[in-house]
């Protein structure tokens, strides 16, 4: 969703979770009152915001160990942010640590259980990763779609890999229409997701014509 720019990080992407709007940058949180205004806020350390920018410098180089490390350094300051155990857990899928990537994704939901990108990710890891897992994956992209809305960051993109993980489960037909949807959201790489699911040009004119 797009509420507020974050007075920490400048960030422009939120979701909602229990009355609050978090900043899916940083983690930063807006508490709103009934009138959706913010009433009260908890951002993230100063130090903690360095270490995180420091560490997307590094994601931009593709240096994926350092980025690692400087997560690591945030989160021993702040060990609860739900945010910066999802961004390390992206980080370690990069590594192709597909194990620390789970156990990341898997503490970013224990800290906040309607965080749909951690679903989404580990959803995604589950297609990826060493040992796949297709209906593990389907189960845990359902999930992301229960509590991502269509404001949020990464909407289309985790819409598309739903879609994905339906068709790795022979679900075709519904494969086919929540890719379509992403595509028409403006989702780029539509052929590809429709090739990584196994859709065929007779899933795609069938599941035109279910609707």
């Amino acid at each position: 969703m797009k509420l507020i720019e974050c007075e920490c990080c400048g960030g422009k992407d939120f979701h909602r979770t229990d009355g609050m709007a978090v900043c899916d940058n940083c983690g930063s949180k807006y508490f709103l009152n009934k009138d959706e205004q913010v009433s009260d806020k908890v951002l993230i350390a100063a130090e903690v915001h360095s270490l995180l920018y420091k560490s997307a410098e590094c994601r931009t180089k593709c240096d994926y160990a350092n980025e690692m490390l400087y997560l690591l350094q945030a989160l021993r300051i702040d060990e609860k942010n739900s945010i910066l155990w999802t961004r390390l857990g992206r980080t370690y899928r990069d590594m192709r640590s597909y194990k620390n990537a789970e156990n990341c994704y898997k503490k970013a939901i224990v800290l906040e259980p309607d965080l749909p990108y951690a679903y989404g990710n580990l959803g995604v890891l589950y297609m990826v990763g060493d040992d796949k897992r297709d209906a593990d994956a389907l189960e845990y992209m359902r999930k992301c779609m229960n509590y991502i809305r269509e404001s949020d960051n990464d909407y289309v993109t985790m819409l598309a890999n739903y879609g994905v993980a339906l068709g790795l489960n022979g679900q075709k037909g519904e494969a086919v229409r929540m890719i379509r949807k992403a595509i028409k959201l403006g989702y780029p790489n539509g052929k590809a997701a429709m090739r990584i699911a196994g859709i065929g040009v007779f899933d795609r004119v069938c599941g035109l014509l279910r609707g």
